[in-house]
């Protein structure tokens, strides 16, 4: 009975035992069976009184417009056990048909289950549609195995290789399911993009976010979020960052809306967003994005593939960490993150407020090593004011090393000379954002 506790819909195989056990001779045994299934089905009553209110939530949340169809139901479960081998599981179960002789109690309880739950669901399908996927049939996967056993042991007392056999369909499922394709292919299966950059954009944000930081995720249609929650609590598990769904935000009205969108921001650093491209977009979308971009810059906007974007924003209140001047010209700088993320990059997210077009300004990052040698430079113009910049490091030998920071002029090549920092100053008005330490 503990198939209730991973979904009540699991209670339909128990259900289905339930019949093949009236089918038994009605002895002093099958009476204490009886006996002790109603007493462990009494057990699940605080449980049914606290998970039914959610049953009912689910039964009007809209899947009767997506729910399988009778034919549906029996079809997916076949072709999701076998791998789409539909032909050797209908084999293996005409076998064991032929030989039930030997078997007769094994097959009738693995047919009375498996038609007894089928027909249950395409029942309760009729009257309130509630299947939408495959996996509330998991619970068969044994029975559909027991089933399957029983056709290969006919063939191996008729002294043909039953193993061949089950090796081929082992086989031919694993080429099938190497790949996500074939589960995303069955009905009502989104293609999951945790089979493409995510992790790595996972892995990313976690090394160059703080709990301070807001995380917003958009990975699944709207109304679907509840099927993303496990996979990224897992994925940020034992971290204290601040990680939502877009589609968990629930004001209906845009002011309130926006007021959610200010609350749950909390003039956090950063907010980073990553969101799927290939999906029906929240209609609050346009609305977040205005919100967030009152009161913060867009620094970054990549896509890592082409279902998959990443937008990173700035808190516009961080205080300035540097004043520059050249000539009769000064700018602000605010470096919101300087953080090294991977083995062998280092990012910087930083803005530059000018009263002057700064489409002519740049920034060089500079590492030094111990004898303050430069190594390696990347020079970036900052035409859009605040960006995410990043340098490779790899190739580099063992040892301590040194991030710089310059700001000059594209067209003279002259250099800014920062008049006020909370950086420390090196030559050439050069400004250390930090140190590393490299191993081979």
């Amino acid at each position: 009975m503990l198939l209730a506790y991973t979904h009540w819909l699991a209670l339909l195989v128990p259900f289905a035992i339930g019949l093949y056990h009236l089918t038994l001779p009605k002895t002093r045994r099958w009476w204490q069976i009886l006996l002790t299934l109603i007493a462990a089905n009494a057990t699940l009553i605080p449980w049914a009184l606290l998970e039914l209110p959610n049953i009912m939530n689910e039964l009007g949340d809209g899947r009767d417009a997506i729910a399988f169809s009778a034919v549906d139901i029996p079809g997916t479960v076949f072709y999701a056990f076998s791998n789409g081998g539909l032909a050797l599981l209908l084999l293996l179960t005409v076998l064991a048909i032929i030989d039930r002789r030997r078997h007769q109690d094994a097959l009738r309880f693995s047919l009375m289950a498996i038609i007894g739950t089928l027909i249950a669901a395409i029942g309760i399908n009729t009257v309130t549609p509630a299947f939408i996927h495959v996996r509330y049939f998991m619970m068969l996967w044994p029975i559909l195995a027991l089933l399957s056993a029983l056709g290969i042991t006919t063939l191996a007392r008729r002294r043909i290789p039953a193993a061949v056999l089950l090796i081929s369909w082992l086989a031919a499922g694993a080429v099938v399911s190497w790949t996500l394709d074939f589960a995303a292919d069955l009905p009502n299966t989104q293609r999951p993009i945790i089979a493409g950059e995510l992790p790595e954009i996972i892995r990313v944000i976690k090394a160059e976010a703080t709990p301070e930081d807001l995380i917003v995720f958009h990975l699944t249609e709207p109304g679907n979020e509840q099927s993303q929650r496990a996979p990224l609590e897992f994925q940020f598990q034992w971290t204290d960052m601040h990680v939502i769904q877009l589609g968990e935000l629930g004001s209906v009205f845009e002011d309130d809306y926006r007021t959610e969108v200010d609350d749950l921001v909390e003039d956090a650093p950063l907010v980073w967003l990553a969101q799927r491209t290939d999906i029906e977009q929240v209609t609050d979308l346009p609305i977040f994005t205005d919100e967030i971009s009152q009161n913060y810059l867009l620094c970054d906007l990549w896509q890592p593939e082409e279902r998959l974007d990443v937008r990173v924003w700035a808190n516009k209140a961080t205080p300035t960490n540097a004043t520059y001047t050249f000539g009769e010209q000064s700018l602000d700088m605010r470096v919101h993150r300087a953080r090294r993320y991977d083995p062998s990059i280092a990012s910087v997210i930083l803005d530059l407020d000018a009263a002057y077009p700064i489409s002519y300004t740049a920034v060089a990052l500079h590492i030094y090593d111990s004898s303050d040698q430069l190594v390696r430079q990347a020079d970036i113009v900052m035409s859009n004011g605040c960006d995410r910049l990043q340098i490779d490091f790899a190739g580099l030998g063992a040892g301590e090393y040194r991030l710089d920071l310059i700001v000059y002029d594209t067209v003279t090549g002259l250099r800014f000379t920062p008049t006020n920092t909370d950086f420390t100053l090196q030559s050439d008005n050069r400004m250390t954002l930090l140190t590393m330490t490299l191993f081979n």
